[in-house]
């Protein structure tokens, strides 16, 4: 029976539920082999060449830089699903959560961006425990360094269990298998496009190939420079010099011998040639500038496969001139889909489970969220939401001033201080022409006042 006959039919006894077949990852005895096509990158090898690129290229570091940057100053905070209505003591709870902990945010969060360099970085989820109230709290996000990683335990459907790391334990530091349970851990993979591959692949993987051939060519350069850096002294003898005797132009032979040395030593800082001798420089062409613009090719090709082609505007002709507002919308992309990722990681792994823990199962979740990733200021939306209040196309209402004062840097105000500051005033009540009752007060209006018409009419 096809798929589409047993949804016709209804039937959910003949309707397949379990996996038939699996992701095609290449696993055996613990150990995860990864597809890398270059063998000198595999089983492991790789978190150490890209820890070597980010601290010795400056354009795969400033890249990296560039790319976690709007992540790392955007503004992060506990927010509940639309629609959803708000637990005040859950929210008082989680936003006290990175307040308790050894780690303020941006400590870990400037350890959790190096998943992009690495492509895969793990953490140890530690917890305590406040004896007074009986409150759990997260104590720290450890790292654990990928190179470190031994191998993994997987269940019967290739779910990892445990995480086996290889590291120095007890007083000798000794080295041991330590066991860490799944459970306990916190993942963050980049493109992580098939289920239970625990390496990922670094942003700067595609860079690789550029920084090996810059390599060649620094070294290329370097053994330019010591050969042929400096200017070749070149002596020439005199005319008469093969009518000399075979002593007298021996001699004349050694004393430009130490004067070559003593040039190349420093030692003097003149030289007295033999009679009728010249001496002159000579400085060799070796194709520097070739060796040069190569360079800055494989500079821009690291820019480029990094996404970070931004870093060398202005830099060079073929640039773009500006920064302008479509590639700055383009460019946010990638930092904000990176955010999102950190945040609904944190929260399927460590915040809903503390949640769980100390206020039982949810029907709502509060979530752990950036928001202005895209680095925009008050300059560059108050004319939109301007012209767009006025036309009527947005309402001015507190949400909306809360979100201009987040992204301007304007302490946040209450629901109640924005009501009252927004509150119209009341208008005064201004008596009918006439009407003397009215103009005056309580007291004063228990008074028999006779208008002064009937006054006037006795007269």
């Amino acid at each position: 029976m096809a798929i589409f006959d047993i949804f016709k039919s209804k039937s959910k006894k003949a309707l397949p539920l379990g996996e038939i077949g699996s992701s095609g990852i290449n696993r055996s005895g613990g150990q995860i082999f990864d597809e890398e096509l270059n063998a000198a990158l595999s089983n492991g090898s790789w978190f150490n060449i890209a820890s070597k690129m980010y601290a010795t290229e400056a354009a795969v570091s400033s890249s990296y830089k560039f790319i976690t940057a709007p992540v790392k100053i955007a503004n992060w905070s506990f927010e509940y699903p639309d629609g959803a209505t708000p637990d005040s003591e859950v929210l008082e709870f989680c936003n006290d959560i990175w307040r308790k902990s050894e780690k303020t945010w941006q400590q870990t969060l400037s350890q959790i961006c190096f998943y992009l360099m690495w492509g895969v970085f793990p953490f140890e989820i530690c917890w305590f425990i406040d004896k007074a109230t009986g409150t759990v709290w997260l104590r720290k996000l450890a790292p654990r360094k990928p190179s470190a990683w031994n191998k993994w335990e997987f269940d019967v459907n290739g779910t990892p269990t445990a995480y086996i790391q290889r590291a120095p334990s007890g007083v000798n530091g000794q080295w041991n298998d330590v066991k860490i349970p799944a459970d306990k851990m916190v993942v963050f993979k980049n493109d992580d496009f098939l289920d239970n591959n625990q390496n990922g692949i670094s942003i700067c993987r595609s860079a690789y190939r550029s920084f090996k051939m810059k390599e060649e060519i620094l070294i290329s350069d370097r053994a330019r420079l010591h050969r042929f850096g400096s200017p070749i002294p070149v002596f020439t003898e005199p005319p008469d010099e093969l009518s000399k005797t075979r002593e007298q132009r021996e001699s004349n032979r050694a004393t430009v011998e130490e004067i070559i040395y003593q040039l190349r030593s420093g030692r003097y800082p003149y030289i007295i040639l033999p009679a009728l001798w010249t001496m002159t420089l000579a400085t060799p062409e070796a194709g520097s500038s070739d060796l040069i613009t190569s360079a800055e090719y494989h500079d821009g090709q690291m820019f480029i496969s990094m996404l970070a082609q931004a870093m060398g505007m202005g830099s060079s002709m073929t640039s773009t001139q500006g920064l302008g507002g479509t590639f700055k919308d383009t460019a946010s992309l990638g930092p904000a889909s990176y955010a999102k990722y950190i945040g609904e990681t944190l929260d399927n792994n460590v915040f809903h489970t503390l949640i769980r823990m100390n206020f039982g199962e949810q029907k709502y979740y509060p979530c752990w969220k950036a928001s202005n990733v895209n680095g925009y200021g008050i300059a560059d939306v108050l004319p939109y939401v301007s012209s767009a209040t006025q036309q009527g196309g947005l309402t001015h209402n507190y949400g909306l001033e809360g979100w201009i004062r987040n992204i301007s840097g304007i302490p946040p105000i209450t629901k109640e201080e924005y009501e009252e500051k927004n509150m119209a005033p009341k208008a005064e009540e201004k008596p009918r022409r006439g009407n003397l009752r009215a103009m005056l007060s309580p007291k004063e209006s228990q008074i028999n006042v006779k208008p002064m018409n009937e006054e006037m009419e006795k007269e």
